[in-house]
């Protein structure tokens, strides 16, 4: 399944994300609500239907090359970080999450993959090969103890991407969800939030 709670923010203090659920946006406080998790809707039908509207509205593959060149003539490419907290997450799935990021059609991005020392030499290995295969993929270790605001706030300080995105250890991003959003801030420059 492609995420369904995919967003970019501006860099900022989110001390109180995990457990307040507000967000801190140019130094305003908001209180968002967030949608059920697609694990919820792990019906055969709900599949079937979401396969069909992904073939349906997903970009072809001559779009999504058409989307690479456009994209480095955009007047504004901010620096994307993406965040993924790893927490013994399944190869396969998590394989294919890093693939999704590598696969977008808009390139300034850089993946952030914390590990919390879950223990896998599995896990290891692959974050070993994709650090090597791409140097915009970082990997971080962090003790497996902290709680997630702590975490989120000290990888705040080693990200340079101008806007942030969540990206958990098991979704995909559909290859056109950066180019998408960079297109729209490319259009409303006033937005601090997606």
């Amino acid at each position: 399944f492609y995420s369904t709670a995919s967003f970019l923010l501006e860099k900022g203090d989110f001390s109180g994300l995990a457990k307040q659920g507000y967000l801190f946006l140019k130094g305003e406080r908001r209180n968002i609500k967030t949608a059920p998790s697609v694990d919820s809707f792990k019906t055969d039908e709900f599949a079937k239907m979401y396969g069909r509207w992904i073939k349906k509205n997903e970009p072809q593959q001559p779009a999504l090359n058409e989307q690479r060149s456009c994209e480095l003539n955009f007047s504004y490419r901010p620096p994307i970080s993406i965040l993924t907290s790893v927490n013994n997450p399944e190869t396969k799935k998590f394989e294919k999450m890093i693939e999704s990021v590598i696969a977008q059609t808009y390139s300034n991005w850089e993946l952030h993959l914390v590990e919390t020392y879950s223990g896998s030499s599995e896990i290891h290995r692959i974050l070993e090969k994709y650090s090597k295969k791409d140097s915009r993929i970082k990997v971080c270790f962090l003790a497996a103890d902290r709680e997630t605001p702590k975490t989120l706030n000290e990888l705040l300080k080693l990200i340079h991407g101008e806007f942030m995105a969540l990206l958990n250890q098991s979704d995909e991003l559909a290859p056109n969800a950066l180019f998408e959003n960079v297109l729209l801030l490319n259009h409303n420059s006033d937005a601090d939030m997606i």
